[in-house]
């Protein structure tokens, strides 16, 4: 047997065991995401899979919808930004957080913040938020 033979049978069994235990319901594979920004307070969904919407509550505040519903309110979600300008034009570093008492995180909807260094809620023209269940 050639090496290459060895090889795509390595290859062939792997790939049957990954198939066999990863599938759609593992707790690691996202279970919605979304890429969106906002442009003269237009909330823009760039892509996104199982969400059904996102909506700008407030400057920097956003209220994502979930389609179909996610079975629990025991899921994850991790978001990042990857763009962000001050006031001035000039770039900052923004992150995501959710308000304890405040925000929503229901079977439905989730509702994120975009804040500044220094407190502010600030827009941002790309979003990136996954979730996990």
């Amino acid at each position: 047997m050639s090496l290459q033979t060895r090889l795509l049978a390595l290859c062939l069994s792997v790939a049957g065991q990954l198939r066999t235990r990863i599938s759609a319901s593992h707790s690691g594979v996202a279970k919605a995401w979304v890429c969106f920004g906002v442009s003269n307070s237009q909330v823009q969904v760039k892509r996104s899979f199982q969400i059904a919407s996102v909506t700008r509550t407030a400057k920097g505040r956003y209220r994502i919808s979930f389609a179909p519903a996610l079975p629990t309110v025991d899921y994850c979600w991790h978001a990042q930004v990857r763009d962000g300008l001050d006031r001035y034009g000039y770039a900052q570093q923004l992150q995501v957080t959710a308000r304890t008492n405040q925000d929503s995180k229901t079977t439905q909807v989730l509702d994120i913040s975009c804040v500044a260094i220094d407190g502010s809620l600030q827009d941002a023209t790309e979003i990136n938020v996954v979730i996990y269940h």
